[in-house]
Formats: C-alpha cells, sequence, structure tokens
C-alpha cells in the first residue's frame, strides 16, 4: 500500500523483487546519443542496456562469484569506492597493453591449443 504522506521518504523495492522503478536524469544530449548508439550496436534498446550497464557495475559484469569476491576484497584492500576501483583496473590494463601491444591477448590465445584453454 502506497504511503500517504506526501513527505515520507519513497520506498525503494528490494532489489531482489525485480520490481521496477521509474527513474528521472538529466544527461547531456551527447551522452544520449552515446549510449543509444552503444544499446542499438547490441541490439538492445535503451532501457536495457543501461539496466545492463549498471547491474555489472554492481556485479562485477556477470563474472564468477569467487572471481568477483577476490576483486571486491582487492577493491576494499585499496580503500576506493568501486568507480574509483574500476578507473584503477582500467589504468593498470592500459600500463600493460602500452608495454606489449594493442590486442595482445589475441595472438596469445591463437597460439594456445585449444585442449589447453
Amino acid at each position: 500500500m502506497a504511503d500517504k504522506n506526501p513527505r515520507a521518504p519513497r520506498r525503494e523495492p528490494a532489489p531482489e523483487s525485480g520490481e521496477k522503478v521509474v527513474q528521472t536524469f538529466r544527461l547531456p544530449v551527447s551522452l544520449i546519443a552515446y549510449l543509444r548508439k552503444q544499446a542499438e550496436d547490441r541490439g538492445y534498446d535503451l532501457t536495457r542496456f543501461v539496466n545492463t550497464v549498471l547491474d555489472g557495475f554492481q556485479t562485477y559484469h556477470g563474472l564468477p562469484r569467487m572471481a568477483a569476491q577476490l576483486l571486491e576484497q582487492d577493491r576494499e584492500a585499496l580503500k576506493m569506492d568501486k568507480l574509483d576501483y574500476f578507473l584503477h583496473v582500467f589504468h593498470e590494463r592500459s600500463k600493460v597493453v602500452e608495454a606489449k601491444k594493442p590486442g595482445f591477448d589475441l595472438a596469445a590465445d591463437a597460439e594456445t591449443p585449444k585442449s589447453k584453454r
């Protein structure tokens, strides 16, 4: 039942409930255009794409639980919030790419026999 007091804080749904809430954000036109293009490239509508990105931020993009827990422990040990941690991980990756070359993983995968992957 909805609270009839307009000053009462809004009740957020339990994350596990599957209940959806309409939330409005003000975003620059260029960001909306970028998001729409990313969604279109994946064959998603904008809502599905934004939900996927935000859920991925929350859940380490669907990594296996053990990997996500390990990264979460690392993030906590570094005393970073999640956004700063993701930026840190991207920066560390950029240093490896700079040292090796863009796409170096593909070359390593091509050289590894399928039975060893």
